[in-house]
This record gives C-alpha cells, sequence and structure tokens, in this order.
C-alpha cells in the first residue's frame, strides 16, 4: 500500500507521531501543546499562522486520529498516484487550508485534525473514480463512491446547520468544495 505513495505514507507517520508527542507533551509533561498546535481564531491571542499546518497533524483522540489515517491510507495512493508525489502533497495541504478557511469563516473556536484535507481527498477521489466500489462502514456492503461522497455531503451540510458538536463540519465543507475545485483546475488547466 504504502510503497507506490510515498507521501500518503510520510503523511500516516507525521500524524501519528504528533498524535504520540502531544499525549507526551500534555499528559505527561503538562505543556499546553494544543494551545501553540491547534487552529485558532484569527482574532485569538492564540492565533498563529502556522497553525494552518500544525493544526492538520493534531487529533483528539485516538478514533479520530483512526478514521482519518484510514480514510488516508484507503484513497490516498490512488489519488497520489494519478497526480504524482508533489502534487498531491500540494494538493493535499491546500485542501486543509480551505477546510480550515471555511471552518474560521463560518465558526468560531479551536480547530484540529486532518479531517478537512481528508474530505478533499475523498472528493477528488469521487470525481476520479465516481463509480469505484466502497465498503460502507467496514461492513461487506457496497456503495458507488459517487453516492457515498453525495450522501457525506449532504449529511455534513445539514449537521453544520443544525447542530453543535465541537465537530468541524463547515471544515470538512470547505475541504470537499477544495477538492472539487482543485480537480477541476486540474483537469482543465494542469
Amino acid at each position: 500500500m504504502f510503497q507506490s505513495s510515498p507521501i500518503v505514507k510520510k503523511l500516516f507517520y507525521a500524524n501519528i507521531i504528533m498524535f504520540i508527542l502531544t499525549l507526551i507533551g500534555q499528559n505527561i509533561l503538562g505543556l499546553p501543546v494544543m494551545n501553540y498546535m491547534a487552529l485558532f481564531p484569527i482574532d485569538s491571542p492564540n492565533f498563529s499562522f502556522y497553525q494552518f499546518i500544525t493544526s492538520m497533524f493534531m487529533h483528539a483522540g485516538l478514533a479520530h486520529l483512526f478514521f482519518n489515517m484510514l480514510a488516508l491510507i484507503s484513497f490516498g495512493p490512488d489519488v497520489e498516484n494519478q497526480l504524482g508525489e508533489k502534487k498531491f502533497l500540494l494538493f493535499y495541504l491546500i485542501m486543509g487550508l480551505g477546510a480550515s478557511i471555511a471552518q474560521l469563516s463560518l465558526s468560531h473556536g479551536a480547530m484540529i485534525g486532518a479531517s478537512g484535507a481528508i474530505f478533499g481527498l475523498l472528493v477528488y477521489f469521487t470525481l476520479y473514480n465516481p463509480e469505484a466500489k466502497l465498503s460502507l462502514f467496514l461492513l461487506p456492503i457496497f456503495v458507488k463512491a459517487k453516492h457515498m461522497m453525495l450522501f457525506m455531503i449532504l449529511l455534513e451540510i445539514i449537521l453544520a446547520f443544525t447542530v453543535q458538536d465541537g465537530v468541524g463540519h463547515f471544515c470538512h465543507l470547505g475541504g470537499s468544495l477544495t477538492g472539487f475545485l482543485l480537480k477541476k483546475i486540474n483537469d482543465n488547466y494542469l
């Protein structure tokens, strides 16, 4: 899986390492790691521009990390092989940035996680492989990528405007929109 996708491998390990370092920093050393690495609103005294990148490698817990990394290693290699290493890394970071901008524009509060970039990656994969059959929640039930992604986007829209659950729904939507735009730009201009 990783042999044909070195950037996915590096992103995977970077997320794991940051998760472990965060646990050590916060729980063992008592350092306020999240105060420096999470992305805070621009008007917050904790805001720094580097947080647009560092926040993409931070996770709130093991489940958060697990599902983001599962999506990364499931869909990332196909997209990386299609784009090439340099363009894949650039697009991944741009999708994360687009997600962050959407979240900061439409919601208030600190933000962490790779989910925005992952949603962008899922949209990019779906536009590239709309008929691909995906397992539904790791069960032996399969649906086409285009149907799964449509369901996920509609669910995120509903959740973004109806619940306040601490999940970055606007982030997911921003990453999705950025992934869509990058796919269209790549197809037409690059």
